[in-house]
């Protein structure tokens, strides 16, 4: 399912042209690679998934990309359809601007299940804009452009926020007030307390008319950090973390889980982080 916040700096002169924290919901024994370059690419891999997609990545030009179900019912999914994995993977490589990529995206959106699509690249300035696409439960399917500012988005439209999202973005506003002020460590302590917060933001009219299920079986994703009893192998398992700074310096982090028992709870993680300069 995914639910990511995103900082775009409104002027030069801030320390962090953007803060972007990413967390993936997925089955835990769902096969996954962990991040790493790949053909100009820095992401993590869905080994499970045929062309080897991606839920969140950046190349090294900056262009940023992530990936977004929107929640829906199994029994309203099309059987066969195009991999989503792919959104993220094929916008990281491609030489279009995420504007061009955004409209070609439209025009082939209905052929999948329900996605958001998240974008952001550098413009003239070297500040970052923002671009979604959304292609279920909106009245059209258009590239939405987000004003600089901090912004929560999970498995809904804006149009029509989970809960979580709402508390979230409250959060993360709230993290990211003083922001110029924080070193990078500081910076990435404060996500990852979001990222974990169990925090469940229930009821949820959104979620239950999506799910279609009953609160004692939608509940779990009612927070941001997601987490069934045992029985239900199926939860947040990767955390991600995009610092560019205002002289192109990038930061990525990314936490997973890797050995997964019985008992989720004895679960181990495992860090990684990544360095660069961005390309001209």
């Amino acid at each position: 399912m995914c639910i990511t916040f995103i900082h775009v700096a409104r002027t030069t002169a801030s320390k962090y042209k953007l803060v972007v924290l990413n967390n993936r919901d997925e089955f835990f024994d769902r096969p996954s690679a962990k991040m790493d370059w790949r053909e100009g690419v820095l992401s993590g891999i869905d080994e499970q998934d045929a062309v080897r997609g991606t839920w969140f990545g950046v190349n090294r030009t900056g262009k940023v990309g992530m990936l977004l179900s929107v929640t829906q019912p199994a029994h309203t999914k099309f059987v066969g359809s195009p991999s989503r994995g792919s959104l993220v993977k094929n916008y990281l490589k491609a030489s279009t601007s995420l504007n061009e990529y955004c409209e070609q995206l439209i025009a082939t959106a209905s052929s999948y299940n329900g996605f958001q699509f998240v974008g952001l690249e550098r413009n003239s300035h070297g500040l970052y804009e923002l671009r979604s696409v959304t292609n279920r439960l909106v009245d059209e399917v258009k590239t939405a452009a987000w004003p600089p500012g901090d912004y929560c988005i999970s498995n809904s439209p804006a149009s029509c926020p989970y809960q979580k999202a709402i508390y979230g973005e409250r959060i993360f506003k709230d993290a990211m007030k003083d922001v110029d002020n924080l070193s990078l460590n500081e910076v990435v302590d404060r996500l990852l307390v979001i990222a974990t917060d169990h925090k469940k933001c229930l009821p949820d009219p959104q979620i239950a008319l999506q799910t279609e299920m009953p609160e004692e079986l939608h509940g779990p994703i009612g927070s941001i950090f997601v987490r069934y009893d045992d029985s239900n192998r199926y939860g947040t398992r990767t955390h991600s973390v995009l610092v560019v700074d205002n002289q192109d310096n990038v930061f990525v982090f990314e936490r997973r889980m890797t050995f997964i028992p019985e008992n989720v709870s004895h679960s181990s993680w495992e860090d990684c982080n990544f360095e660069f300069q961005l390309e001209k």
